[in-house]
């Protein structure tokens, strides 16, 4: 983060003593929630978003970010480069054009027992195959770094995930679920709070466990049922928005 313009040693400590060490974590903040965690009087909105500005021209520069305008034609040329998951059944993937798309974010809707949670288990499985296993990445002079390999992180709101299931689909597509598991990061939410939290420290958790694919099963069954009658309905949607906006903010990157 020391070659982001203008950044000031003070400002870069502060930085980390909010645990965001990376430019693709900073990338990704909101200026207002950034000054307020600062609480800083020399360091407002506006200087949030100049410094969450100049570290998003480093990503674009790298290629990692699209322009703020781009042309038709680029545009085309990213979709192009997008990869999708499967979903483990081909007529699913027919419909989904390829499957799940990649650098975005994917709704699953449905009644009690249709199968929601059976797909993201299918998914676990499925998709691993198309992530690295070796962990290497390439850095600034070109040489190779040891990562760990591409994972996924699965949060679970309901208890829904059962590892014994991905063993069995991994096992029914010939596939090594030991492997699987290994690479497959669950942790149990209890509370609206506490998913809040932890989708606002995702970044932190997607770069340690390389991950390539976030699983949230589900995301809106804590706060339907903290946040019921309708005088609570728009501090519930209010905060299911701001949860979304972050989540479709790291698939950007």
């Amino acid at each position: 983060m020391e070659k982001i313009p203008d950044i000031t040693s003070d400002t870069l400590d502060k930085l980390r003593k909010l645990d965001i060490n990376s430019v693709y974590q900073l990338a990704i903040q909101s200026p207002s929630e950034l000054a307020l965690e600062i609480n800083d009087v020399y360091f407002d909105v506006e200087s949030a978003a100049r410094l969450i500005g100049n570290t998003r021209k480093i990503l674009i520069e790298n290629k990692i970010l699209s322009k703020e305008f781009s042309t038709g034609d680029d545009l085309l040329e990213k979709r192009n480069k997008i990869s999708r998951y499967s979903t483990g059944s081909s007529h699913f993937d027919a419909f989904l054009n390829g499957g799940f798309e990649t650098q975005s974010i994917t709704e699953i809707a449905g009644e009690f027992g249709s199968g929601k949670s059976q797909i993201c288990h299918t998914l676990c499985a499925a998709a691993i195959t198309l992530m690295k296993n070796d962990g290497l990445d390439a850095n600034d002079n070109g040489c190779s770094t040891q990562r760990a390999p591409e994972s996924i992180i699965f949060i679970d709101t309901e208890n829904t995930f059962r590892a014994d299931r991905v063993y069995q689909i991994a096992e029914q597509k010939n596939l090594d679920p030991k492997d699987i598991l290994k690479r497959i990061y669950h942790c149990n939410v209890y509370s609206s709070e506490q998913l809040e939290l932890l989708i606002n420290d995702l970044p932190k958790s997607i770069e340690q466990y390389n991950t390539r694919l976030v699983i949230v099963d589900s995301i809106i069954s804590l706060h339907r049922a903290e946040f019921s009658g309708r005088g609570t309905l728009a501090e519930r949607q209010q905060r299911l928005g701001k949860m979304l906006n972050k989540l479709r903010r790291y698939a950007d990157i």
